[in-house]
């Protein structure tokens, strides 16, 4: 049991790190650079503040970097965030070391009017390409206001990644543009013009909510993020991804520590009970003690005896341990991956698995010291006048 809590602490931890792979910036309108993770990665929280499209356009550009993808938040789709963006999303987007996107059915949008949704959204709505799904204004789960007069079409789903990727739905910048056209405030203005989602005259992209750069050169990144949280053109906030979600662990390390706890606490309740076990026996072996303090085996012998036994008690527990975890994690590898999105590497037992089975085996060769000390005790006042 501790060494799965351990394998599934670890697994919880490289799952949570490796939700974004290959991105070397992420930009985001002044804020912190976890706000700025959390909305673009996690999609947790509101984008209040937006980015100017030249801006990005500028950062595009710029000699260091080798690719930018753009994001725009906003409308949600049964309460999965809508996501506009461009193509270059599902070629640049990677998670897992570097493990890109694929499909599972269909194909990336080409058209306005076109979605490519993830696997637990086309999963919960029962959607297959061909699908015709109508966007809610809001990320509110029960959003009252609709973008009933601009249905997507669903023309491709993403295969499960165990990221939010899956809980999202992709559709062009230009769309994101078109059917907001009408709104203002958060309302819809009836000024008697129907949008024609299909009029690329009808869209004029102008503000996003972040974006992802890629460096030509890692040796780039910091110089370019100091560039960029520098830039006077408007206030942004950058986030390393890797600095950030060590940062975001950091305060979620109460998860990490209620895990170990775990552990720690079946590790100390396999020993107390094997201490219990043992104490029972020693009062069901005076006859067999007797009879070995008379073939001439001393005190201090006995004791001995006693606490190795404890010792090889605790050695054939940790051995038979690592198979049963080992094995039971071998063959819950992938239901537990798909039903929590947590990887679980089966790999040999590191140095933490080994530190902390020397820790077990030690403790448990001290738990034998109170019975060696009891037998020792029960020598010394029984001897062969023990009354059978």
């Amino acid at each position: 049991m501790f060494i799965s809590v351990e394998k599934i602490r670890s697994g919880v931890k490289t799952s949570f790190a490796q939700t974004i792979s290959g991105t070397d910036i992420i930009v985001g309108a002044r804020s912190s650079s976890l706000n700025v993770l959390l909305n673009s990665i996690f999609h947790i929280g509101i984008s209040e503040n937006m980015i100017q499209y030249n801006t990005f356009t500028r950062f595009k550009n710029h000699p260091m970097v080798d690719w930018a993808v753009p994001l725009s938040f906003g409308d949600s789709y049964r309460g999965n965030r809508v996501i506009g963006t461009t193509q270059d999303f599902f070629r640049r987007y990677q998670y897992r070391n570097h493990k890109p996107l694929a499909f599972s059915q269909g194909r990336e949008f080409s058209k306005i009017t076109e979605t490519v949704i993830g696997s637990a959204v086309a999963k919960e709505a029962n959607l297959i390409p061909g699908s015709t799904i109508i966007l809610s204004h809001g990320i509110s789960e029960n959003a009252v206001l609709t973008h009933d007069d601009n249905p997507f079409t669903v023309i491709g789903i993403l295969e499960k990644t165990n990221t939010p990727v899956d809980h999202s739905v992709f559709v062009s910048l230009e769309a994101i543009e078109v059917i907001h056209k009408n709104w203002q405030s958060g309302a819809y203005v009836e000024n008697g013009e129907k949008v024609n989602i299909d009029n690329p005259n009808n869209y004029n992209i102008s503000k996003i909510s972040s974006f992802f750069l890629g460096c030509k050169s890692r040796l780039d990144v910091l110089t370019l993020q100091r560039e960029t949280s520098q830039y006077i053109g408007e206030p942004l906030s950058v986030a390393i991804p890797g600095m950030a979600l060590a940062e975001l662990w950091q305060t979620l390390k109460i998860v990490e520590k209620a895990l170990f706890s775990i552990g720690i606490l079946a590790g100390l309740v396999s020993l107390l009970s094997m201490l219990i076990a043992v104490l029972t026996s020693l009062q069901q072996r005076r006859r067999e003690i007797a009879i070995l303090r008379a073939l001439g085996v001393g005190p201090r012998k006995l004791f001995w005896l006693m606490t190795l036994e404890s010792g090889f008690l605790s050695a054939f527990g940790l051995l038979l341990g690592f198979v049963l975890s080992y094995g039971l994690l071998f063959l819950l590898q992938e239901p537990i991956e798909m039903l929590t999105g947590i990887e679980i590497v089966i790999t040999f037992p590191g140095t933490t698995e080994l530190l902390y089975g020397v820790a077990l085996l030690s403790i448990g060769f001290g738990v034998g010291f109170l019975p060696g000390a009891l037998a020792y005790r029960m020598t010394l006042r029984d001897g062969l006048s023990m009354r059978l």
